[in-house]
């Protein structure tokens, strides 16, 4: 018998895959949460264009890592770590699929998109990690 905790895992992961093919774009759950059976690793829980996704659903977050109806996302980092963003995930999709140009079968394709989203930035504006505004 699957326990709760994992039921709720795998509903959560239908539903964002579900979400993103009413979007328009292409989606597929990993069989049984593991990202091996699509040929990936085993932490990949769903692909949406190609953009390996693992799914977390708990009962509270903190709230500050929350964006609100004021700002657009969230920012933040651990001290000398990668910057990473926080925005909802009707606005990735919608990022997704307004860079994205209509396939063969309708769906949108994001492979430039992807791409581009795992690309460094260019040299000019890297920074070694944890150094912000020219200061370690």
């Amino acid at each position: 018998m699957t326990s709760a905790s994992k039921r709720k895992g795998n509903t959560y992961e239908r539903e964002l895959v579900n979400q993103a093919k009413e979007s328009g774009l292409e989606s597929k759950r990993a069989y049984a949460s593991d990202g091996r059976s699509l040929g990936m690793h085993e932490e990949v829980d769903l692909l949406v264009h190609g953009k390996r996704i693992q799914a977390k659903r708990r009962k509270k977050i903190a709230k500050f890592l929350c964006p609100n109806e004021n700002v657009d996302a969230v920012a933040f980092r651990e001290d000398s770590g990668e910057s990473l963003v926080l925005i909802t995930w009707w606005e990735y999709l919608d990022l997704v699929k307004a860079s994205a140009a209509p396939s063969r079968d309708g769906l949108l394709d994001a492979t430039g998109v992807i791409d581009s989203l795992s690309e460094q930035p260019p040299e000019e504006v890297m920074r070694p990690r944890g150094e912000i505004n020219g200061t370690p």
